[in-house]
């Protein structure tokens, strides 16, 4: 692994680290709602807040399908719903 890997894989470890615990809370609050979308949105809402750093959250199913609004700290926006991003490059790999 060459210097500029290593430095991407351990940010990516850090950013695992600091907000893995809170996407595991998330996890567990959307699992008795899921998919009811009006309920994924308000968890997700009520979520975001607990990360100020956090601009954008959002639950894919397994094939790529956005099954909730975009909810950023100050909206929910549902015209995203069911939009296709299983193909997009950044993706792939990480569903």
């Amino acid at each position: 692994m060459d210097e500029r890997s290593k430095i991407v894989e351990d940010q990516r470890q850090e950013i695992k680290d600091a907000l893995g615990p809170w996407m595991d809370n998330i996890t567990s609050a959307l699992m008795p709602v899921y998919p009811d979308p009006n309920s994924v949105d308000e968890i997700l809402r009520q979520s975001i807040g607990q990360q100020p750093k956090c601009r954008l959250l959002y639950v894919l199913d397994p094939e790529g399908q956005q099954k909730s609004s975009n909810v950023t700290q100050s909206a929910v926006d549902p015209s995203f719903r069911d939009q296709a991003l299983g193909e997009r490059p950044y993706f792939r790999g990480n569903l």
